[in-house]
């Protein structure tokens, strides 16, 4: 053999392979925007689990994530499907006018608006996979969880620019830059997501907190 299964590098090696398979699976999911809510839900439950904590498969973490939250998932969807069409058609238009230094107090509430609804939704899908919560619920505490951890919030939204940013630049970079990001995006959210809960509950009642490992 030529890496030992225990190794650093061999483990390094199966986490970037997860990160790629997830990252085919996301991107296949969200080949239309209606599917972009279960794939996110779906992506960060099987990377902060399997990938990060080592728990599980990450392919059986995915579709089980998909399996439990493909109702929330589909309804976050048709949201993100709204939310793409106004940014697309009125607020990108209005931004772009404003970096030309035209209508500025229009294009400065179409950043504050952008900002403020992927904030919502970087905290929605995390706490859908974790939680068993309705969407009000759920939105609403990402509301004020997204400005109560603002700094937070700009890291995760820089992060989420830049990675379009990216993917814009080389689309190539689907095939591994969505499992690099959900890693990434995973780290500081489980710290914030941790209280919110002081356990979950498995289908045979005892207790699992591989989240707070």
């Amino acid at each position: 053999m030529l890496f030992p299964p225990e190794s650093k590098l061999t483990q390094f090696i199966n986490k970037i392979v997860d990160l790629f398979f997830l990252s085919i699976l996301w991107s296949i999911c969200t080949a239309t925007i209606l599917g972009s809510g279960i794939a996110g839900i779906a992506l960060y439950y099987a990377v902060a689990k399997s990938v990060r904590k080592e728990r599980d498969h990450a392919m059986r973490s995915f579709f089980k994530a998909i399996k439990e939250n493909w109702k929330a998932g589909l309804l976050i969807g048709l949201l993100l499907m709204l939310f793409a069409a106004s940014a697309y058609f009125v607020d990108v238009p209005a931004i772009l006018r404003l970096l030309a230094g035209k209508e500025k107090a229009l294009g400065i509430l179409s950043c504050v608006k952008v900002f403020l609804i992927a904030g919502i939704a970087l905290y929605v899908l995390p706490i859908l996979s974790r939680f068993q919560v309705g969407i009000i619920q759920a939105v609403g505490t990402a509301f004020v969880l997204a400005f109560r951890h603002f700094g937070t919030t700009l890291y995760l939204a820089v992060l989420l620019i830049v990675s379009v940013i990216l993917v814009i630049w080389q689309p190539v970079l689907l095939m591994i830059l969505p499992g690099i990001f959900a890693l990434l995006w995973s780290k500081p959210m489980d710290k914030i997501l941790l209280y919110m809960s002081e356990k979950d509950k498995t289908p045979d009642g005892e207790t699992d907190q591989w989240y707070a490992e």
